[in-house]
C-alpha cells in the first residue's frame, strides 16, 4: 500500500487533477482517498504492460477492462455442463464424485460457477442444463413441486454466493476497512477494505468489487463459543482450518454443519499483514496511545489547543519516565505541575506551539483516535496496543492475556481495529453501568490465541437488512457484537436455455448421469420442460419481498419450436419476462444455434492443420474456417457456449478518435488503425502472458487446466467498441443528432456506425489469417468505463459537452442507439438491426419498459423481432420495491402503488443485470433517468 503523506492528502483535496478524477465512482471522502492511494500503488504492476498499451489506457484511446485482476487471469467464458457431469466438481481444497441425484446436480452448478468464477474476471456460463438435468429428474421420479425446490434452491444459491455480493451479513455486522469499520451503507465499490488471503495466511487491502444490499427475511446461522458471535446467510462460506493440516478453506454453511467437531476458524492472531503502514515514526506513535490513554486536550481560544498526559512517578515510575524520554527525543516543551484530581499523578503539559505540532502531526480533534490509525503495518499496530495497555490496560497474571477498558465507543472501534492489525485475537465485552447513568464500560479482550473453536451453530429466523461485498480473496474481516471473526465474501453467471432450437446438440449430444454417457439429450424433453417452467416460475415470483434475482440471466433461443408450441411454455415464458424482464433473447435466425451450442460439432484448432489447409486451398477455404471460428462467440453479449469465452477484452473509446479527428475524416480513420494495432499488441501482450502463468503455475490454475484444457486456444482476443452514437455524432458535426434528428439523420449514422463496426472486424479477420489466434469484435458494457473515459475526454475537450446528454453527467453510450435518444420503438429498431450483425462478438439492445406489458403483446413483439436482422435484445421492465410495505409492482414508480409511500426503491438493468438503483454507481445512478421507457 502507498504511504499516506500529507502532500498526497493535499493533493487529492484540491479535487482537480487527472489522477484524482480517474475513477468515476470516487467522491471526495476518506474512501476516494484511500481508492486513489491504492490506485497509484497499483501503477507499479501496470507497468508490467508494454509501454505503448499502457499509455493509450491512460490516455483514454483504449480502455483495459477488469485491471489490475486482468493481469492475472483472464476475462470471460462459457463451461461444459457435460464436462462437469462427467469429472465430477474437483476443487483445489474438495472433491466430489460426479452428480447421481438432482440436488447434487443443483448444488455442482452452483459451486462450480461459484469456483470458476475465481479464475475469470468477468461473466460464467453454462448452456442446456435444462437438458442434462433430465436423467437425475427421470430417475428419482421427481414431480413438479419437488424439481421446483430444487431449482429454487440453485437459484438462491446464485445469488447468496455470487460476485455481486450475496453471501451475506446480518445488518449488525461491520467490517474493517482502512478507514475505519464500516456498516452496510457506509461501503461503495472503489472503496478499499482489508480482506484475508487463505493462501498466504495474510491481511490484505482489496478494492471492493461489487456491493449487494437487499431486505431478506427467513432462516440464518448463528455461529458461537464463548467469544465469536457470527450471524450468516445460508450458502454463506465460512473460513475454516482444514482438519489436521495448515491450510484454509472457505466452505458453504450446509457443509459445515455436516462436521461432527468443533469447526476451528482463524483468527488475526495467525496473520501476517501485506501493509506499508504510514510515514510516521515509533516515537509519534508512541505518543498518541498515552495521549489517548492518560492524557486529553483541551480547547482554548482562537482555536489553539493544550495537551496534556497525567501520570503517577511514584505508581509508575517507569511509564512516568517513559513519557518524559518520549517527550524529550521529540523536541517537546511541556511543564509538570499536581494534578489535584489524582493523588500523587503529575500532569505534563505540553506548551502552546509544542500542543499545536503535535495536534497538526497526530491529525487529531480533542481525544479522538484518527483515521491513520486503521492503516498502520504490523510493527506500529504493535507499538501503539504495547503502548496504550500501559496506560489504560493490564496483563492478566499467568496468563497471556490484555485486558483494556474504556467507555469511548470510537475508542474502542480503534483500538480493536488496531489490535487486529497488530496480530492479536480479539473480542469485546460490555459492563453494564451502575447506576445506569454512568457510561458503559467496554472491556477489548487481546489474545495469542491463533484459532477459535466453533461449539454451537443454530439455525435461527431473521428479518432484515442483509449485505455482502466482493473483493479478489472472496473474504472479509468482521465483527459484530464485539466478537472479531474472518469470513467470506462472495461470483455473474449467466444460464443459456436452448430448449430444442439445437438439433444437432440434442440428437448428437449425450446424457451424463454418474459420470457416464447416456442417451441423446434428446430424449429427456419432457424433463427439460419441467425444469424451464420450474426456473420461470422462481424467477417471477422474485425473493421473499418480490426483488428481483439478479442470477443467473437465462438466454432464451427464439427458434425454439417448444417456446412457441407448447401453451405451457409459451405462458411461462412470456408473463414472467413482462413481470420481470429475467430474460435475454437470442435471435437464432441470425445465429446458428449448432454452431455456437452443440459440442459434437465444435472446431478443433489446430494451427499445423490449418497452416496447411491454407497453403494448398482456396482462399475461400481460410474464409469458411475464420466464419466458422466467428460463428462460436458471436451472438449474445453474455451468451456464451461451451468452452469458449474472452482472453481479454481492450476497447476502442471511438468518440475520442473523432474528437481528435476534429473534422478530419481522413485522420479519424488513420487514427483509428493506429489504435486498433495497440489494441492488438496489448491483447497479444495479454494472452501470452496468461499462457506464461498458465503454464509455470499449474497449482494456483489447476481448475482452468481440469475443465478448460484448450484455453487458450478456444477463447478469443477481443476488440471493445464503445460510444458508438456520440461518435458518429461528433464525425458528422450534429450535435443533436439523437435528441432533434429524424429517421433519415439515424439512418445515415447507422451507416457509419456499421463502417465503424466493420473496420475493427475486417483487421480482426486479418489478424486471424496472419496468427489464427482467435479476435472477434464486442459491444462492451462498459459499466464504468463509459464514465471514465467520458470523464477524461471532456477535460481533454471542452467542446463534447455539445454531445452528450447531460454535460453535469458525462458519460458514453453502451448501445448503437443511445438509450437517452428521442427515438420510438420501431427506429431504434431499425438502427441496431442494421448494425448488430457487423459486430462478430457480443452485442445488445435493453428495451427499456416503463410499466409491465401484456404478455400476448410481447408474444407479439418478439415474433417482429425475430424476423428482423436484431442478434440480441432484453426486455427489461423497472421494478418498484417499497421499502415500508415490501411491495412489489413492475412499473416504473415514485411512489408505492399499495401504500402511497415515497420510500421505494427502483430495480433495473444497470448494464445486463438487474440492481436496485440504490447500488449503482453515481454516473449510471443519473443516467438510469434519461433512458427511454416505453409504455403502450
Amino acid at each position: 500500500m502507498e504511504t499516506v503523506r500529507e502532500d498526497i492528502i493535499q493533493e487529492y483535496t484540491r479535487w482537480g487533477s487527472l489522477d484524482v478524477l480517474e475513477n468515476a465512482n470516487r467522491y471526495p471522502g476518506p474512501t476516494g482517498f484511500f481508492a486513489y492511494v491504492m490506485e497509484e500503488a497499483l501503477k507499479e504492476h501496470l507497468s508490467l504492460i508494454p509501454t505503448e498499451g499502457r499509455e493509450a489506457h491512460f490516455s483514454g484511446d483504449i480502455y483495459i477492462h477488469k485491471l489490475p485482476y486482468s493481469l492475472y487471469i483472464p476475462y470471460c467464458t462459457g463451461h461444459s455442463t457435460a464436462r462437469l457431469l462427467e469429472k465430477g466438481l474437483k476443487t483445489p481444497t474438495i472433491i466430489s464424485r460426479p452428480a447421481k441425484h438432482f440436488d447434487t446436480y443443483v448444488d455442482h452448478i452452483a459451486n462450480y460457477l461459484i469456483t470458476m468464477q475465481h479464475y475469470f474476471s468477468g461473466a460464467q456460463a453454462l448452456s442446456s442444463v435444462e437438458w442434462y438435468a433430465g436423467p437425475f429428474i427421470r430417475k428419482e421420479g421427481l414431480d413438479r413441486r419437488k424439481i421446483r425446490q430444487n431449482i429454487q434452491r440453485l437459484v438462491y444459491n446464485l445469488n447468496y454466493p455470487s460476485r455481486v455480493g450475496m453471501q451475506c451479513l446480518s445488518e449488525d455486522t461491520v467490517i474493517l476497512t482502512p478507514y475505519g469499520w464500516r456498516r452496510y451503507d457506509e461501503v461503495n465499490v472503489g472503496d478499499v477494505i482489508y480482506t484475508f488471503n487463505v493462501e498466504t495466511k495474510s491481511i490484505e487491502p482489496r478494492v471492493v468489487r461489487h456491493v449487494h444490499v437487499s431486505h431478506y427475511s427467513g432462516k440464518m446461522y448463528n455461529l458461537r463459543n464463548r467469544t465469536q458471535d457470527q450471524l450468516i446467510s445460508p450458502r454463506h462460506r465460512v473460513v475454516r482450518k482444514v482438519f489436521n493440516s495448515d491450510r484454509y478453506t472457505l466452505t458453504p454453511i450446509e457443509e459445515v454443519l455436516k462436521f461432527k467437531s468443533p469447526i476451528p476458524v482463524p483468527t488475526p492472531a495467525i496473520t501476517k499483514l501485506e501493509n506499508d503502514g504510514i510515514e510516521m515514526n515509533e516515537e509519534w506513535i508512541k505518543l498518541l496511545a498515552w495521549i489517548l490513554s492518560e492524557g486529553s486536550i483541551e480547547k482554548r481560544s482562537k482555536g489553539t489547543s493544550r495537551v496534556t498526559i497525567v501520570q503517577s512517578p511514584e505508581s509508575h515510575p517507569e511509564e512516568y519516565r517513559e513519557i518524559l524520554e518520549l517527550l524529550s527525543k521529540l523536541g517537546l516543551g511541556y511543564t509538570i505541575r499536581d494534578d489535584p484530581g489524582w493523588g500523587n499523578a503529575k500532569a505534563i503539559r505540553l506548551n502552546a506551539e509544542s500542543s499545536k505540532i503535535v495536534v497538526e502531526k497526530l491529525r487529531i480533534k480533542g481525544k479522538k483516535p484518527p483515521l491513520w490509525l486503521y492503516q498502520l503495518n504490523r510493527e506500529q499496530a504493535k507499538v501503539f496496543i504495547e503502548t496504550y495497555v500501559k496506560g489504560d490496560g493490564y496483563t492478566e497474571k499467568g496468563e497471556n492475556r490484555v485486558r483494556i477498558t474504556t467507555t469511548d465507543e470510537e475508542m474502542k472501534d480503534a483500538i480493536v481495529a488496531v489490535a487486529v492489525l497488530a496480530g492479536y485475537n480479539v473480542s469485546v465485552s460490555v459492563r453494564t453501568p451502575n447506576p445506569p447513568s454512568k457510561k458503559a464500560q467496554y472491556i477489548v479482550t487481546l489474545t495469542a490465541t491463533g484459532h477459535e473453536y466453533i461449539q454451537e451453530i443454530k439455525e435461527v429466523e431473521y428479518s432484515g437488512i442483509i449485505w455482502s461485498v466482493n473483493t479478489e480473496n472472496e473474504t472479509v474481516i468482521a465483527m459484530r457484537k464485539g466478537s472479531v471473526f474472518i469470513t467470506g465474501n462472495t461470483p455473474f453467471t449467466n444460464f443459456t436455455v436452448t430448449l430444442d432450437a439445437p438439433k444437432e446438440m440434442l440428437e448428437g449430444d449425450h446424457a451424463v448421469y454418474d459420470g457416464k454417457k447416456l442417451e441423446p439429450l434428446g430424449e429427456y424433453e419432457r424433463e427439460a420442460k419441467e425444469f424451464f417452467i420450474a426456473l420461470t416460475e422462481v424467477l417471477r415470483e422474485g425473493d421473499a419481498i418480490g426483488q428481483p434475482f439478479t442470477f443467473p440471466i437465462p438466454t432464451l433461443m427464439v427458434t425454439a419450436k417448444m417456446l412457441w408450441d407448447d401453451p405451457e411454455v409459451f405462458e411461462a415464458v412470456f408473463t414472467t419476462a413482462a413481470k420481470r424482464g429475467s430474460f435475454y433473447w437470442l435471435n437464432t435466425n441470425v445465429v446458428d444455434p449448432d454452431a455456437s451450442y452443440a459440442m459434437c460439432c465444435r472446431i478443433a484448432i489446430d494451427k499445423t492443420e490449418m497452416a496447411f489447409a491454407f497453403g494448398v486451398s482456396e482462399k475461400s477455404v481460410e474464409e469458411e474456417a475464420i466464419e466458422k471460428l466467428e460463428r462460436q462467440r458471436f451472438g449474445g453479449l453474455w451468451a456464451m457456449p461451451d468452452v469458449t469465452g474472452s482472453v481479454n477484452v481492450t476497447t476502442v473509446n471511438l468518440p475520442r478518435l473523432a474528437l481528435k479527428a476534429n473534422g478530419d475524416d481522413d485522420k479519424f480513420w488513420e487514427e483509428y488503425e493506429r489504435v486498433l494495432q495497440v489494441v492488438r499488441d496489448t491483447t497479444d501482450w495479454f494472452r501470452e502472458r496468461y499462457v506464461r502463468l498458465i503454464t509455470n503455475y499449474r497449482q494456483m490454475y489447476q481448475m482452468i487446466h481440469l475443465y478448460l484444457e484448450e484455453f487458450p486456444s478456444s477463447h478469443f482476443n477481443t476488440i471493445g467498441i464503445l460510444g458508438l452514437p456520440e461518435a458518429a455524432a461528433i464525425y458528422l458535426n450534429e450535435p443533436g443528432l439523437w435528441t432533434e434528428g429524424t429517421r433519415k439523420d439515424w439512418l445515415k449514422a447507422a451507416e457509419l456506425m456499421k463502417e465503424m463496426v466493420e473496420f475493427a472486424t475486417a483487421r480482426a479477420r486479418e489478424w486471424m489469417k496472419e496468427s489464427w489466434t482467435p479476435w472477434n469484435v464486442e459491444e462492451v458494457p462498459g459499466e464504468s468505463a463509459a464514465a471514465k473515459l467520458a470523464i477524461r475526454d471532456l477535460r481533454e475537450f471542452p467542446w463534447l459537452k455539445d454531445y452528450l446528454s447531460d454535460v453535469d453527467n458525462p458519460i458514453y453510450s453502451t448501445s448503437i442507439a443511445p438509450y437517452y435518444g428521442s427515438l420510438e420503438l420501431g427506429d431504434r429498431i431499425r438502427i441496431e438491426e442494421k448494425v448488430q450483425r457487423s459486430f462478430t462478438g457480443g452485442v445488445m439492445m435493453h428495451i427499456f419498459l416503463g410499466e409491465e406489458p401484456d404478455p400476448e403483446a410481447l408474444a407479439k413483439l418478439t415474433k417482429r423481432l425475430m424476423k428482423t436482422d436484431l442478434v440480441y435484445w432484453s426486455y427489461t421492465p423497472a421494478v418498484t420495491v417499497c421499502n415500508d410495505c415490501n411491495h412489489s409492482t413492475t412499473g416504473l414508480h415514485t411512489h408505492c402503488q399499495r401504500c402511497g409511500s415515497e420510500n421505494v426503491e427502483i430495480w433495473s438493468r444497470i448494464i445486463g443485470y438487474y440492481r436496485p438503483l440504490k447500488n449503482w454507481n453515481p454516473f449510471r445512478k443519473k443516467e438510469f433517468w434519461t433512458r427511454r421507457h416505453y409504455t403502450s
